[in-house]
């Protein structure tokens, strides 16, 4: 569906059981290769397949990528639910594999043993990783094995059993080390085709990948129905490319999606199912069809509220509460059951039952928050526990924030819908909110304060009547000039903040929530935007529209919204499919052009 003709273009592809294929011409980053799921790590498998012909296009399909070597055509695909890569060629051709068998985050160097043969109609790789006292003063011992099963017809392979230094131009980029790393290449295959799978068992993965082999027709014919039903339906009034991206965004949304029936934040890195994120992005999934998913996701989430009212981070593995995600639970609840309300449907989709105990996790949670962090009927948080959840030098982000305080809101309100009673606290809330975010001009990022970021404009997507129309416009009118990017995007702190930084700096946080340009939040802002006043922000709404279009179909992996930008230029920066960039894409696009009929 989208077509870069350029050779440093990446792409991606994801599927239901989790497997992720990462791919650019010469590989970038230790993170690229084909990817299974085990205990909830990424398991990298092989790293590249490398051609001696250049790449000279790329055709994200949706269902598949088509690249392009000159004549030469090559064709990747991932099959819905199958653990399996299929990979085909226009013509018999050699390729050198290179594996890289580790958990993505492991970058160790020694204890990797490989060996390959053919076996049962297959070429297999194993691989041992001992535990080496080189790496991490451990005790000799093997920490695990497993086998890579490759299998096509008329397969032939060329034992090489070499070590190769490949060198990362997108993590040194990045600063994100390690920048270099040796690769096995354990052989050459010559052949038209093949299906490659992993396993800790041989011959699971031999069957594995003959199965995916033998059947890949009827897997095309699958993924690729998939795709057609879901990007099918556009708004009718959207410009061609804008139609062509929110497909993508579409099918990107879509892609993330676990058998377990949670939503992973992003690939390559956030392949977690992270709850705010999660959250924030499940409007989109409902829109997209996803409403079974959705309500698993609430059930499960409501269940997963701590004891201190706060969810963590991330499902079953979070290190940090996210002080934000509670909120945004009942928020988006409360999105859901209002149609319902309206139309007198909310019994036929809601038990007695669930309904009793929506009401008991909203209270509890309210009660909860009200004697741990509310103080002068302000909600307070610490630091990193925002969704802006990182540290650099003294900036920390903490205290009483604006987006939170409108959540707090939206948990009375969610309180009131669910059980018709208002509650006394909440005309003191709203009322300390205006005391101590409203400037007279504008919404401060933190109380008591003149600090701009753009997270007033998450309280006017959570809390829209918190300020009135003209409150509103004020508002955006005074932050705009302080956070806006030429190139059609929002700075994530005030451009005159001695902390503002304009290039994405990667890993070293400098200027991830200090200078760099979220597209969740670029989309959001356009969005609330067009809802107060279309005419007034036209500027900004159609530029942060066509920068969003220009990132999804030229910019990072093709087909995909990236989490950020730098704020200086418009790239594709952060992790390169991000879940919440494009659900708020879609809900933008739908907002701008109506929905799909």
């Amino acid at each position: 569906m989208s077509e870069k003709t350029v050779p440093d273009v990446k792409f991606m592809l994801a599927n239901r059981s989790g497997a992720l294929a990462f791919f650019s011409p010469i590989p970038q980053s230790r993170y690229e290769g084909f990817f299974v799921r085990r205990n909830g790590k990424l398991i990298k498998t092989i790293e590249s397949l490398k051609l001696d012909v250049p790449v000279t296009g790329v055709v994200n399909e949706l269902w598949r990528v088509i690249q392009t070597r000159d004549k030469l055509t090559e064709y990747f695909f991932l099959p819905l639910n199958e653990e399996a890569l299929i990979y085909e060629l226009s013509e018999r051709k050699e390729i050198e594999l290179c594996v890289d068998i580790k958990t993505a985050e492991d970058n160790r160097i020694w204890g990797r043993q490989y060996d390959s043969s053919p076996e049962d109609g297959a070429l297999v790789i194993r691989f041992r990783k001992e535990l080496d006292p080189r790496d991490d003063n451990s005790v000799h011992a093997t920490e695990f094995e497993g086998y890579l099963a490759i299998a096509g017809d008329n397969l032939e392979s060329l034992p090489l059993h070499h070590w190769e230094e490949h060198q990362y131009a997108w993590d040194a980029a990045r600063h994100s080390p390690p920048q270099a790393r040796w690769v096995f290449k354990p052989a050459k295959i010559r052949s038209t085709g093949f299906a490659i799978a992993y396993d800790d068992n041989k011959q699971t993965a031999i069957t594995r990948a003959k199965n995916a082999w033998e059947n890949r027709e009827h897997l095309k014919k699958e993924r690729e129905a998939h795709a057609g039903k879901l990007v099918a339906p556009v708004p009718k009034h959207a410009p061609p490319t804008v139609s062509l991206a929110y497909q993508c965004a579409k099918n990107a949304l879509d892609s993330l999606i676990l058998d377990e029936h949670c939503l992973t934040a992003g690939m390559p890195w956030f392949y977690q199912c992270w709850t705010r994120d999660q959250l924030i992005s499940i409007n989109a999934l409902a829109r997209i069809g996803h409403l079974d998913i959705c309500r698993k996701i609430f059930t499960r989430l409501i269940d997963q509220i701590q004891p201190d009212g706060l969810l963590p981070n991330i499902e079953q593995h979070g290190t940090l509460p996210a002080a934000d995600a509670t909120g945004w639970l009942f928020f988006r609840l409360h999105e859901w059951l209002t149609p319902l309300l309206r139309n007198g449907l909310l019994d036929k989709y809601i038990s007695r039952r669930e309904r009793d105990h929506m009401i008991t996790a909203l209270s509890t949670t309210l009660d909860t928050l009200w004697r741990t962090r509310v103080t002068d009927n302000v909600m307070h948080v610490g630091p990193k526990e925002s969704w802006m959840d990182t540290e650099w030098g003294t900036d920390s982000r903490q205290g009483a924030l604006i987006e939170i305080n409108a959540l707090l809101l939206s948990l009375f309100r969610a309180l009131r819908q669910l059980t018709n009673q208002h509650d006394p606290r909440e005309p003191a809330v709203r009322k300390a909110v205006i005391k101590h975010f409203w400037t007279g001009h504008y919404l401060s990022d933190t109380a008591d304060s003149q600090t701009i970021r753009p997270n007033a404009f998450i309280a006017a997507y959570i809390h829209p009547s918190l300020l009135s129309k003209q409150q509103w416009t004020s508002c955006f009118e005074h932050l705009l000039p302080r956070l806006w990017l030429s190139w059609g995007g929002l700075a994530s702190i005030d451009k005159k903040s001695e902390l503002y930084t304009d290039t994405y700096t990667g890993e070293d946080n400098k200027s991830y929530h200090r200078g760099d340009s979220w597209y969740w939040i670029n989309n959001l802002a356009a969005t609330v935007m067009h809802r107060t006043d279309p005419e007034k922000f036209k500027k900004h709404i159609d530029k942060i529209l066509d920068a969003s279009t220009t990132e999804i179909l030229y910019k990072g992996a093709t087909g995909h919204h990236a989490e950020l930008s730098s704020a200086k230029q418009l790239e594709g920066n952060g992790c390169l499919s991000q879940a919440w960039s494009a659900a708020m894409y879609i809900e933008l696009v739908e907002e701008v052009y109506g929905k799909p009929r």
